[in-house]
């Protein structure tokens, strides 16, 4: 009788502590990306790699979630668009399951453990046999990225060769994953005053943060519109150290105004407090390819 009540009590303190450890994904920006692969698939040659938003009603026992679609994006070459066509993610007896449905319903199924945080999981995913995903499996990380906050600086170089653009953005995300703020560059008058998101460049796309990329779209009332993709990878995939969100990756597109057909990209630029470049923020470096389709939107 006294072994039975040990191990009924033992077993009790395994489901506390199980239930004290597992923690569902908060509402954010997420990056999943694909490591020991057995059949590789993807358009850039890298590892397989999606990046979406999704919002938790934060229930730590069974949790609704609810990902955008739109905000969603892949480099596998089982999507023509670079969107998968549905994306849902569960969180139940400790474990998150996301199921990905790409083009000609091929599936691709993440399953991991958070390891006690609400801020990664990692696990083990498979997908479809045949066809493009060709039963590819293997282990995977997701990641949440916190949204770009504050003012930015840097310099951007044109691919021209002309001299560089010294640049402040000040950025925000809103709770729908909108990015806002402004951009102001000193020494380029079509590029001096942008507002994200205004009036001339809702036309050419929504500003959105997804994973850990933004695109955004900023204009003035001169008609100037900027298409800007921040990352937190540079030309080649490799992550910046430090890293997101203390330091991101800029490309810029001039799409209309006086500067239409100028683009280029730039040394990283730092997150600034008070006019002093914020404390670096180091993490392990993953390394990884665009996300294709994102800028194709």
């Amino acid at each position: 009788m006294r072994l039975n009540r040990i191990g009924i009590l033992a077993a009790a303190i395994l489901v506390v502590s199980t239930a004290a450890f597992a923690q569902a994904p908060s509402t954010g920006q997420w990056t999943i990306i694909a490591s020991n692969e057995t059949s590789p698939n993807t358009l850039d040659g890298g590892p397989l790699q999606f990046i979406t938003d999704w919002k938790s009603n934060g229930n730590s026992n069974s949790p609704t979630i609810a990902p955008i679609l739109a905000n969603t994006f892949t480099n596998s070459s089982c999507s023509a668009s670079g969107q998968p066509a549905a994306l849902t993610v569960n969180f139940s007896n400790g474990k998150t399951n996301v199921v990905v449905t790409l083009d000609n319903g091929q599936q691709v199924v993440f399953s991991g453990n958070s390891g006690g945080t609400s801020s990664e999981f990692s696990g083990s995913f498979v997908s479809t046999g045949g066809g493009c995903t060709q039963a590819d499996s293997g282990d995977f990380t997701a990641t949440l990225y916190q949204p770009l906050q504050g003012s930015f600086s840097g310099t951007i170089e044109s691919y021209a060769g002309t001299n560089g653009i010294n640049v402040t953005m000040d950025l925000g995300v809103d709770a729908n994953f909108n990015v806002i703020g402004s951009v102001h560059a000193s020494n380029k008058p079509c590029m001096s005053n942008l507002t994200i998101n205004g009036p001339a460049a809702q036309a050419y796309g929504p500003s959105f943060a997804t994973g850990d990329v933004e695109e955004i779209f900023a204009s003035d009332n001169s008609g100037n519109v900027v298409g800007f993709v921040l990352s937190a990878t540079d030309a080649n995939g490799n992550f910046l150290s430090p890293g997101w969100p203390s330091q991101m990756y800029v490309t810029y597109d001039v799409v209309a105004g006086a500067c239409s057909g100028d683009a280029g990209t730039d040394a990283p630029f730092h997150r600034v407090h008070n006019g002093v470049k914020h404390p670096p923020i180091h993490r392990p470096p993953i390394h990884r390819g665009p996300v294709h389709g994102l800028q194709s939107r």
